[in-house]
This record gives C-alpha cells, sequence and structure tokens, in this order.
C-alpha cells in the first residue's frame, strides 16, 4: 500500500475554494492568521489526545511527523504543551502569497514529491503540475 502524506494537496484546493467563495476576509489574509496560529503553536485538546496516543507507534515511523506529532520521549502532546507546526505555516505563507500554485509548485511539490519516492508514494512531479 502506497503511503501519503498527513495532508494531502486536496486540502488545499478545499481551502482556496471555501476562502475564496465564503470567505469574509481575503484568501491571503486568511492563510496568513493560519499560519500565525501553527507557528505559534496550539495546547493539543483532548479529542485529538486519544488518536495522537492511537497512532503514536505510526507517527514515529516517520521523522517529519514525530518531530511534529510525538515529543523528543515518543510521547505524544498532551493539553498544556505547545505544538508548533512550522512547516505547516510555510505551507500556509506559500498559499498565501502564490494562491493555488503554493501547493501545486515551487517548495512545497518538491518536498512531496522527494517525499513520495523516498516511501513509495505514487505521486510525481507531473502529478502536482496538472492537479
Amino acid at each position: 500500500m502506497a503511503r501519503s502524506p498527513p495532508a494531502s494537496r486536496a486540502n488545499s484546493r478545499r481551502w482556496l475554494t471555501a476562502g475564496t467563495n465564503f470567505g469574509r476576509l481575503p484568501l491571503s489574509r486568511q492563510f496568513e492568521r493560519a499560519a500565525g496560529v501553527a507557528e505559534g503553536g496550539i495546547s493539543p485538546q483532548p479529542h485529538l489526545r486519544v488518536p495522537a496516543a492511537e497512532t503514536a507507534a505510526s507517527l514515529a515511523r516517520f521523522p517529519a511527523s514525530r518531530a511534529i506529532f510525538l515529543k523528543s520521549d515518543g510521547a505524544p502532546w498532551v493539553s498544556g504543551d505547545r505544538l508548533v507546526q512550522r512547516d505547516l505555516a510555510n505551507t500556509y505563507r506559500s498559499l498565501a502569497t502564490n494562491g493555488r500554485t503554493g501547493s501545486t509548485g515551487g517548495p512545497f511539490a518538491d518536498h512531496a514529491v522527494t517525499w513520495m519516492r523516498e516511501n513509495q508514494g505514487l505521486l510525481t512531479r507531473a502529478d502536482f503540475a496538472s492537479y
């Protein structure tokens, strides 16, 4: 079975569509706000702790997910901890600046394609470009 990164390119397409069609703020501002939250961190809520605890072994398999979703001792984050996602903030900023091409080209696509190649994924650079 092919593995895929936690956030799919379809998510960014949905965010762009929803933000453009239903948002009250300009799309770039929406993504800048989201980037600030991701970079500043959140305290994981109780409904997120259970899935994290149940999937800790799977999350630990990949360096990126381990670094984001698990503490240095391998335990999942709990309420009161600060979960910071700088890569997610960078992706949001790319979407704020570049719109759709922020997720179908450039550094995001380069990183995703590299990850796919290294982890027996199915998506190629051409897939991102044609999305």
